[in-house]
C-alpha cells in the first residue's frame, strides 16, 4: 500500500522542470508574439510609406512626360512599377474620374495560411497623388502596396523564431534535467539511508553533497542515524541486562532456577510445549567443604567447567536448556533424549564431568551424582522434579560417583508418544516418503481487534489411528536429521492450501534446512514459481538457529525478499543469543516464547521484560506476537502492555487446514 501511494506521488525533479517549462514557454511565447507584433507594425509602416512614396513618384513622372491623351504611355510607365509585384493596385483616373489605366495583382499571399493572415491582419494601405501638366490637372493616381511580402516576411520571421525557441527550450530543458539529477542525486541516497535505518542498518552512509541545503539535511540524517542507532543499542543492553538478571546465573550464564522451573512449567504444561525428554537434576557432594579446601575462586572455575560441558549439550537443540539451581546443583532438560539414549547420555556426560582436572585432583570417586526422570503424559514440573531427586538420592545412596534412572520409567509404562529411537526413525522415514504428513492451521490474532493477522501452518503425522502432534516428533526428527525433509513437505502442502485464497500463512523453517544449500535452492526456485503466493508467505525460524544459520539466513532472506517474503523470529528470548541480531536481519515481527507468556498477569519480572521488548521492537517497526495465550486473564495483560498479537488454544485451536 505505501509503495502504491509513493507511485502516484508526483515527482520533484519532474514537477521543477514543469515549472520551469511553463515559464520558458510562457516567456518564448511572449517573445515571439512581441517580435511579431513589432515586426508587423514596422512593416505596416513601410507599406504605408512605401505607398506613398511610390504615388509621389510616379505621379511625378507620369505629370512630366504624359499628356492627358498618351494612355499607352502611362500604362506603359504603371507597368514598369507594377510588374514588381509590390503593389495590389494602380489605377490612373483622368478627368471626370474615368479609370484610363488600372492593374490589380491576384494571389497575393501564396505560401502564407490563411489562419496565419487572418490572425496578423495588415492593412494594405492607398496613397494618391495628382498627375499635373503645369497648373493643369491630367488626372489622379492611387497606389496600394501589396501585403503579400509582408505576411511572407512575417510567417518566415514567425517560423524561424519557433524553430529557434524550440532548440532553446529542448536544450534548456535537457540540461535542467542533468543538472537537477546530478544536484539531486544525494536525495536518492538519503532516501536509501532513510529504508536502511528503518531496517536497523545504521551504517550505511552516503556522499557528501555539493549544495548547502542539501548538506544540512546530510547532517541531520547522519545525526538521526547516529542517534538511532545510540537508542536501539541502549535497548538492546538494557533487555538483555534485564533478562540476565531475572533468568540467568551470573556465574555460569546458564538459567536461574526460576527461569529454568518456569521454562519446565510452560514445556509440560503449555499445549506449545514439547512434553517428552529427560530431566537430569547434577549434585556435587560436600560442595561447602570443596569451596573451604580449595577456595572460592577454584570452586567457581569448577561450577563454570561443569556449566561449559553442559552447554554444548544444548546446541542442537532450541528447546533444550540447563540451569544451576543453587550453589552446587544443576538442572537439565533435553526433549529429544528418550529410549535408550537417555542410558548413553548419561554415561557420556558423567565420564566428561569426572575428566575435569579439578573433580581428579580432588582424588574422590563419590563427587557427582545424576538423576534422571523421562516425561510422561501424566507430568506436572512437582511431579517430574520429585521423581528426578528421589533417582538423585538413590544415586547417592550408593555412594561411588553415578547416576541413577527413575525405575518406574524403566518399566512399561512408558508414554505412548515417547517412542524408541528406531521407531520413531521407522515411524517418521515412512510418514515423510508416503507424504503423509498433515498440515493444520492455528491463527495469529492482532490483540486489539482480534482481526487474523495470518494463519501459522502446524505439522502433524499419524501412528495408527493417532495424529501426532509437531512437539512429540520434531525432536526425533532433529535427532535423525530429517527436518529438511520435514520442511519441504509442510511448505509444499502449505502452498497448495494457499491455492485460491487471500489469506498470509507462515511456515516454520528449521536450522538443519537452512544449512542445507538444497533446500534453500528448493525454496526459492518454488517462490520464483509462484509469485502470487510467495508475497502472502511468511517464515518462522527460532532464535536458537541463528546460533549457527544466521549468515544463511541472512542469505535466503536477501533471495526471498523479492518476493515479498518476510521473517518472523520464533521463541524470542529465551537464548543466550544477544538481540543485536534485530539490526543485521530484516525482521517483520518476533513471537515471544510461552514461558514468557504463561499467568504473565501474576509475573511482574515478565511484564517488566515484554514491555522493554514492545518499546524496542515498536521503534524498530516489528510487530511483537505471544505464543501460548491460553487465558483471557493472559489476554488482557498482554493487551494492557500493548503486544501487537497472539496466538494460543484460548483464542484459536489448530484445526485442519
Amino acid at each position: 500500500m505505501l509503495a502504491d501511494n509513493t507511485n502516484n506521488k508526483r515527482s520533484l525533479i519532474n514537477l521543477v522542470i514543469g515549472v520551469v517549462s511553463f515559464a520558458l514557454c510562457f516567456l518564448l511565447a511572449g517573445n515571439m508574439v512581441l517580435n511579431v507584433v513589432n515586426t508587423r507594425s514596422l512593416l505596416q509602416d513601410q507599406l504605408y510609406s512605401h505607398a506613398q512614396d511610390s504615388a509621389t513618384s510616379l505621379g511625378l513622372s507620369l505629370s512630366t512626360v504624359v499628356d492627358a491623351s498618351d494612355d499607352v504611355l502611362a500604362g506603359r510607365m504603371i507597368d514598369a512599377i507594377f510588374d514588381s509585384g509590390d503593389y495590389n493596385r494602380i489605377i490612373f483616373f483622368g478627368t471626370g474620374r474615368r479609370a484610363k489605366v488600372s492593374r490589380k495583382l491576384m494571389n497575393q499571399n501564396a505560401g502564407v495560411p490563411a489562419w496565419f493572415v487572418s490572425l496578423i491582419d495588415l492593412d494594405a494601405p492607398m496613397a494618391t497623388a495628382q498627375v499635373m501638366s503645369g497648373w493643369k490637372q491630367l488626372g489622379e493616381l492611387v497606389v496600394q502596396s501589396s501585403t503579400g511580402n509582408a505576411y511572407g516576411k512575417l510567417w518566415q520571421t514567425a517560423q524561424n523564431q519557433l524553430i529557434w525557441f524550440s532548440v532553446v527550450l529542448l536544450s534548456a530543458l535537457l540540461a535542467m534535467k542533468l543538472l537537477l539529477n546530478r544536484l539531486l542525486a544525494p536525495l536518492r541516497q538519503l532516501e536509501q539511508q532513510a529504508h536502511e535505518v528503518s531496517v536497523r542498518n545504521f551504517d550505511f552512509q552516503i556522499a557528501e553533497p555539493a549544495t548547502r541545503e542539501l548538506h544540512k539535511v546530510w547532517d541531520a540524517m547522519n545525526e538521526m542515524s547516529e542517534s538511532l542507532e545510540q537508542m536501539f543499542a541502549q535497548q538492546l543492553e538494557a533487555i538483555e541486562r534485564l533478562r540476565e538478571q531475572s533468568l540467568l546465573d551470573p556465574l555460569t550464564g546458564l538459567h536461574n532456577r526460576e527461569g529454568f522451573d518456569r521454562r519446565l512449567k510452560a514445556e509440560l504444561e503449555s499445549h506449545q510445549g514439547v512434553r517428552q525428554g529427560t530431566l537430569i537434576l547434577l549434585k556435587i557432594n560436600e560442595f561447602e567443604q570443596i569451596n573451604q579446601s580449595i577456595g572460592r575462586a577454584q570452586a567457581d572455575e569448577l561450577l563454570v567447567a561443569f556449566a561449559n560441558i553442559l552447554k554444548p549439550r544444548l546446541e542442537g537443540s532450541d528447546s533444550g536448556f540447563a540451569a544451576r539451581r543453587s550453589g552446587a546443583d544443576f538442572s537439565l532438560f533435553l526433549p529429544d533424549l528418550i529410549g535408550d539414549e537417555v542410558e548413553v547420555e548419561a554415561s557420556r556426560l558423567l565420564a566428561q564431568l569426572n575428566s575435569l582436572v579439578l573433580v581428579r585432583q580432588s582424588l574422590r570417586d563419590d563427587l557427582i551424582h545424576m538423576g534422571l526422570a523421562c516425561v510422561s503424559e501424566a507430568h506436572d514440573v512437582g511431579h517430574l522434579l520429585s521423581k528426578a531427586d528421589m533417582a538423585l538420592r538413590a544415586a547417592q545412596s550408593n555412594g561411588i560417583s553415578g547416576w541413577q534412572r527413575f525405575s518406574e520409567l524403566d518399566s512399561d509404562h512408558l508414554q505412548e508418544d515417547v517412542k524408541a529411537a528406531n521407531n520413531w526413525h521407522f515411524l517418521l522415514k515412512r510418514a515423510f516418503e508416503s507424504k503423509t504428513v498433515s498440515v493444520f492451521r492455528q491463527d495469529v490474532f492482532q490483540l486489539e481487534t482480534r482481526a487474523i493477522l495470518y494463519q501459522q501452518a502446524l505439522a502433524r503425522i499419524t501412528d495408527g489411528d493417532e495424529l501426532l502432534s509437531a512437539s512429540i516428533f520434531i525432536p526425533m526428527a532433529k535427532r535423525f536429521k530429517l527436518m529438511s525433509d520435514l520442511d519441504q513437505l509442510v511448505i509444499e502442502s502449505t502452498f497448495d492450501h494457499m491455492q485460491g485464497g487471500a489469506e498470509e500463512w507462515s511456515v516454520s523453517i528449521s536450522e538443519q534446512s537452512l544449512l542445507n544449500p538444497g533446500f534453500s535452492e528448493w525454496f526459492v526456485r518454488s517462490l520464483a514459481q509462484r509469485p502470487d503466493l510467495a508475497s502472502r508467505l511468511i517464515i518462522q525460524v527460532s532464535e536458537h538457529t541463528l546460533k549457527h544459520a544466521e549468515s544463511e539466513l541472512k542469505q535466503l532472506c536477501d533471495a526471498t525478499s523479492v518476493h515479498g517474503v518476510r521473517l518472523v523470529i520464533e521463541r524470542f528470548g529465551v537464548s543466550s543469543l544477544p538481540f543485536s541480531y534485530l539490526k543485521r536481519l530484516p525482521v517483520y515481527a518476533i513471537k515471544i516464547d510461552h514461558s514468557f507468556i504463561r499467568n504473565v498477569h501474576r509475573n511482574i519480572e515478565n511484564q517488566f521484560f515484554l514491555n522493554a521488548v514492545v518499546q524496542l521492537a515498536g521503534s524498530q517497526g516489528v510487530k511483537v506476537i505471544a505464543v501460548g495465550v491460553e487465558s483471557e486473564a493472559e489476554c488482557n495483560a498482554l493487551t494492557e502492555i500493548g503486544v501487537s498479537g497472539a496466538m494460543g488454544y484460548f483464542l484459536s485451536k489448530p484445526v485442519e487446514a
